[in-house]
């Protein structure tokens, strides 16, 4: 009882522990196709560190989006899509490692402006590249085909509605061109069980069972409190401080086969079984005669899940 008391209070967050040690791998692939794609595309040495790496819905992720900046929408089945945004310092990075060279810094207008058609074609091959680069190490990794990313279209102004409700993971990437000599921004937004590397990869983050082990053991020798409660009524106030010494309380007789045995903590109180009133070896006792069935223990019994 105290195992199906506890085990929801332990069992572990979406993200943990497994999960974040998930995205860490994400994020390291997501940082080396960034790095690939620099070089093979655009002939540079580029380093992508990760600032954040989390779970979103549509409506989060399209919120948070940087403007002005180019967004392309990437297309993986008739009906999932996802999305990359580059801020307008990367856009003018890659327009002029295309076009010239980048030893002149940015005029800060030109950061300022909306994307163009033109952008968008420059900058495809970079983000498909660092897309294709990301599905081969998944791949790898998981040892299944994944399927291919690849940029689709233009999106001035992204919509919620144009991307399916399920879960997605964000990455923003902080982007360090050519030894310093530019900076830029990049966010990849992508279905998180695209991004699944593997049922076996997953195992190796599962928790130790020796730690569990001991954990299950050291709360199941925890102490918590158990309450029998015979019955309780309700009265008007103004009754309850008129009671006084010698007043008699009214029981129904059905009470004794109905005791209820709760654990509580402070004013939160969870009924567990139910008890019938007796006695054993010359003390009044309880004697268990049912479960709730929600709080019925599990079969079998499992600490964390």
């Amino acid at each position: 009882m105290a195992e199906n008391l506890l085990r929801q209070k332990l069992k572990p967050p979406p993200e943990c522990p497994h999960d974040e040690a998930h995205a860490q791998d994400l994020g390291s692939m997501l940082c080396k196709s960034v790095a690939v794609a620099g070089l093979e595309r655009l002939d540079v040495a580029l380093e992508a560190q990760i600032s954040s790496l989390k779970r979103v819905d549509p409506e989060t992720f399209v919120e948070g989006l940087w403007h002005p900046a180019l967004n392309l929408v990437v297309a993986i089945d008739p009906e999932i899509s996802g999305l990359v945004c580059l801020d307008m310092p990367l856009v003018n990075t890659i327009n002029d490692l295309l076009t010239g060279d980048i030893d002149d810094p940015i005029p800060e207008p030109l950061n300022l402006r909306n994307p163009t058609p033109t952008d968008a074609a420059l900058c495809r091959g970079f983000v498909n590249q660092t897309l294709q680069a990301l599905t081969e190490m998944l791949a790898e990794q998981s040892g299944t085909e994944k399927p291919a990313f690849s940029v689709d279209r233009i999106a001035p102004t992204p919509s919620p509605h144009e991307f399916a409700d399920t879960s997605y993971r964000r990455a923003w990437l902080d982007l360090d061109i050519d030894d310093g000599a530019r900076k830029g921004r990049l966010c990849i937004i992508l279905p998180a069980d695209q991004l699944a590397i593997s049922h076996e990869r997953a195992a190796d983050h599962q928790i130790d069972p020796v730690w569990q082990k001991q954990l299950t053991s050291a709360v199941n020798e925890s102490r918590a409190s158990l309450n029998a409660i015979l019955h309780r009524q309700k009265m008007p106030i103004g009754h309850i401080m008129r009671l006084k010494t010698g007043d008699m309380l009214e029981i129904p007789a059905a009470a004794i086969n109905g005791i209820a045995l709760e654990t509580g903590s402070g004013t939160h109180v969870v009924r567990h079984l139910t008890a019938q009133l007796g006695e054993y070896q010359e003390m009044r006792a309880a004697k268990v005669i049912a479960f709730d069935q929600a709080d019925a223990p599990p079969d079998p019994p499992k600490l964390i899940e």
